[in-house]
């Protein structure tokens, strides 16, 4: 038996490893060697979107091994440019497998938020590591069917990205909510001039202001867990360090409709914060509305749902049949069974005359 059949994945399997430590540059390529597996690397996210779209049509990269920390450009910014199709449209789809030594619950998130398709601790664990590249390339005996289908899983996730991990912000700030409302209203003050004078600085070429005002943007989004626009941010702050204003222009749209999107979420989010407050009153339809539509979205994303904004399904109505979906809605959820869950709010939504659909 060949290396190939033992280990059953494709003889022109191609890995590229995007990791800027030469220590773990050389180990994970002696690993991939043991493997029988051509290793490439790329010392940061700027490399490896240079590297995936110049590989050549007949032999393209098969996989990418992400590291999460890096200069120029990190693995969750080079994530985000790949499925936004920067490497080109070939690439969007690629399997991408973090490398980070923080594997807690929030770093595992941030991970598959930013478009990562699984991941992998520091430091490598050399089996965990040969099952993560087995089950992403050797999944289905057909490559190119595994291929499509990763790809309409993940043109799904780009069309509706995570816009809030809010789990992460709240561990933060030890879980005070109010403390966190404080500083949300804060960045909502104050990122309109930020965004402001970035479009000013545009205007001048000025690449040196553009760079500043969108670190002050990726850091303040990376603080309270706004991932999508900590990576568009992080994107056209790469761009202007190059002063490449041509790639700013090309940038901008996608972290001014993050800001938008992030903006119009937390609007919503304040209005359903509000209603928890207010113990003995039922919400009207276009309350329920917008709190229907909040869980949805949460459910489907598998997005934190906090006690309080669980606990609003208690207030929708006084009849018995809605109570007793809520109930059952409220057990599905704290037993992850997200998908069970979405089908009895449809179900709930419908028997209320509520459009999940509609804008409210």
């Amino acid at each position: 038996m060949s290396e190939e059949s033992e280990y059953n994945w494709p003889t022109d399997l191609r890995v590229l490893v995007v990791e800027d430590n030469k220590v773990n540059q050389t180990l994970v390529k002696g690993i991939l060697k043991m493997f029988t597996i051509q290793g490439d690397m790329a010392a940061n996210g700027l490399i490896a979107l240079e590297k995936l779209t110049n590989a050549p049509q007949n032999n393209p990269y098969t996989l990418v091994l992400m590291d999460c920390q890096m200069p120029e450009m990190d693995g969750y910014a080079a994530t985000i440019a790949i499925r936004n199709g920067e490497a080109g449209e070939r690439n969007k789809a690629i399997p991408i497998i973090a490398m980070t030594a923080n594997v807690l619950e929030g770093s595992k998130s941030e991970c598959l938020q930013a478009g990562m398709d699984d991941y992998v601790s520091k430091p490598i664990n050399i089996p965990a590591l040969k099952d993560k590249i087995q089950q992403w390339v050797t999944h289905t005996t057909d490559l190119q069917s595994s291929t499509q289908a990763t790809e309409e899983r993940n043109t799904q996730e780009i069309a509706a990205p995570i816009i809030w991990e809010k789990e992460t912000a709240l561990h933060r700030v030890m879980g005070d909510e109010a403390s966190l409302q404080t500083i949300i209203q804060v960045f909502l003050d104050d990122t309109p001039d930020s965004i402001k004078k970035i479009k000013q600085a545009v205007v001048d070429k000025d690449t040196g202001q553009i760079t500043h005002f969108a670190h002050a943007i990726k850091g303040s989004a990376a603080n309270l867990g706004f991932l999508q626009l900590q990576a568009q941010a992080s994107l056209v702050e790469q761009s202007a360090k190059m002063k490449d204003i041509i790639l700013v222009v090309e940038r901008l749209p996608s972290l001014f409709d993050a800001y938008a999107k992030l903006n119009d979420y937390l609007s919503k989010e304040i209005k359903i914060s509000k209603m928890a407050h207010q113990p003995d009153k039922l919400m009207n339809q276009v309350e329920l509305g917008l709190y229907l539509q909040q869980l949805k979205l949460k459910l489907e994303k598998s997005i934190f749902i906090d006690h309080e904004k669980l606990s609003l399904l208690n207030k929708l109505s006084t009849t018995e049949e809605v109570k007793n979906l809520s109930v059952k809605i409220q057990e599905q959820i704290n037993q992850f069974n997200y998908g069970e869950a979405l089908v009895l709010l449809a179900e709930l939504a419908g028997n209320m005359n509520c459009d999940l659909n509609k804008e409210y």
